[in-house]
């Protein structure tokens, strides 16, 4: 039976899974050493679409808006932002610097966004600014 163009193998597919699974342990054996956060979860296997299902299926969402999320979070304390980039920032912590990106880890606050433009770094905790 011929495969479907643009599909990987279930080999591939296994292949890709075992390398997830292989660095995965080698991250959470090196975060075990350091100090900057807690080990990672192995990610969940999600489904693959199905090539029959059509765009009005999936649900809708609501965009969120950014003036109400943005008035709700508070500024960290203990921390300065240096440098700020598109997706990349420099932020200052116990004299320390950090070059984080989304979902980098910094104690125990977890990067969600960087906004170059309103120089903000976005975490799970409070902005930094």
């Amino acid at each position: 039976m011929a495969e479907a163009v643009g599909r990987p193998a279930n080999a591939d597919v296994e292949a890709l899974k075992a390398q997830v699974a292989g660095l995965t342990a080698e991250l959470n054996s090196a975060q075990a050493e350091s100090k900057f956060g807690p080990p990672v979860s192995a990610p969940v296997p999600a489904t693959a679409p199905s090539l029959n299902s059509s765009a009005s299926s999936k649900a809708k969402t609501k965009p969120l808006d950014r003036r109400t999320k943005a008035a709700t979070k508070e500024t960290l304390v203990g921390f300065r932002l240096n440098t700020i980039y598109n997706g990349q920032a420099w932020v200052e912590r116990e004299n320390r610097t950090y070059v984080v990106e989304p979902g980098s880890v910094i104690g125990t606050t977890r990067v969600e966004r960087i906004d170059a433009k309103s120089r903000v770094v976005e975490t799970t905790q409070g902005d930094i600014r």
